[in-house]
């Protein structure tokens, strides 16, 4: 047998005071929530300071994802053609042991140049390089944008034998 108490169906009645005690009605948040949210326990609240200071650290001293790199490549096979290399998403990394040669189109033995914040030019030569104009031609356009040249071969160019620009705040050239 049902009994219903304000439109409530009746759960029991108190067996201190006698009075009938309703269901609570669907949906509704039940008392005893907010006092159970202020009564953590010790081994809960460590247990969320360790994960918390974890994830912390994790993330301050992660390492920092790779670097996207472009090489260069030198035309369409190793020999006389000249490199040719223009990057405005990654740093340009070259390393070129061949005989380079500029052309009428392409009057610089090796052009490499960057545009963006930290894309750097690393470059190493120890062939030969003919031009017209420059041998090496290297510019970057943007902050933290260096430029380090290495090179060890001869140069036989109509203007300049090494030709670096940089422009941007905290830029450097370096060359051996």
């Amino acid at each position: 047998m049902r009994q219903y108490f304000r439109g409530r169906l009746v759960r029991s009645v108190c067996r201190y005071t006698g009075r009938r005690q309703a269901l609570p009605r669907p949906g509704a948040v039940r008392r005893d929530v907010l006092t159970r949210l202020n009564k953590t326990d010790r081994s809960s609240i460590l247990v969320n300071t360790a994960l918390a200071s974890t994830l912390l650290v994790g993330t301050l001293f992660a390492p920092a994802p790779a670097v996207a790199q472009t090489m260069c490549t030198g035309g369409p096979a190793a020999g006389p053609t000249p490199i040719l290399e223009f990057s405005n998403s990654a740093p340009i990394i070259c390393a070129n042991n061949d005989d380079r040669k500029g052309t009428v189109a392409d009057p610089d033995a090796i052009n490499l140049s960057t545009a963006g914040a930290d894309h750097y030019i690393d470059l190493y030569n120890s062939g030969p390089l003919t031009a017209s104009e420059d041998g090496i031609d290297t510019q970057t356009e943007d902050d933290n944008s260096f430029i380090t040249i290495e090179n060890v071969g001869d140069i036989d160019a109509g203007n300049t034998g090494i030709s670096a620009v940089t422009e941007g705040s905290a830029d450097r050239l370096r060359a051996w």
